[in-house]
């Protein structure tokens, strides 16, 4: 009975570390529309990250097609983890030295002030993200977001 006990005990840790893993690496579809100036961008790609995710958790990335259509993958699987995912949009103009196309503080996460918050409810994973010229900025610098739950 000890035996089954001190076997027992350790391998139940192992199964709850398992499930408990698999369950924060879930991945949840997600898509959406990238809108500039009244248009769809059509071109770039977003990136995301988690707020409060450990320093070594890949965020979700998402190529935006020529309709300014996108869908989150992560690691190369279709989806993004559960949260609140802070939002860049890269999209820049070829040249010797890159060019954003859209005002340079959607190009970085911490300034985007773009968030999407990412359900187990995949219907609910639908989200414009409407971009404002930097003439939009709040009195701090902060950039304002729009970022609009829709159904594309």
């Amino acid at each position: 009975m000890g035996l089954i006990l001190l076997i027992g005990l350790p391998l139940a840790g192992v199964f709850w570390l398992l499930e408990r893993s698999s369950d924060d690496g879930a991945l949840f579809a997600c898509r959406g529309t990238v809108i500039y100036k009244g248009q769809p961008v059509t071109s770039g790609y977003l990136l995301t990250g988690r707020r409060n995710a450990n320093a070594q958790e890949l965020g979700a990335i998402g190529v935006i097609d020529k309709n300014g259509h996108f869908e989150l993958t992560t690691n190369g699987e279709v989806g993004a983890k559960l949260g609140q995912h802070q939002v860049a949009v890269m999209v820049f103009l070829a040249a010797p030295i890159p060019q954003p196309l859209v005002p340079r503080h959607y190009t970085d996460l911490k300034t985007s002030g773009l968030t999407i918050e990412v359900t187990a409810d995949t219907e609910k994973n639908s989200f414009d993200l409407v971009l404002k010229d930097d003439s939009s900025t709040n009195s701090d610098g902060s950039a304002n977001k729009s970022t609009e739950p829709g159904n594309n």
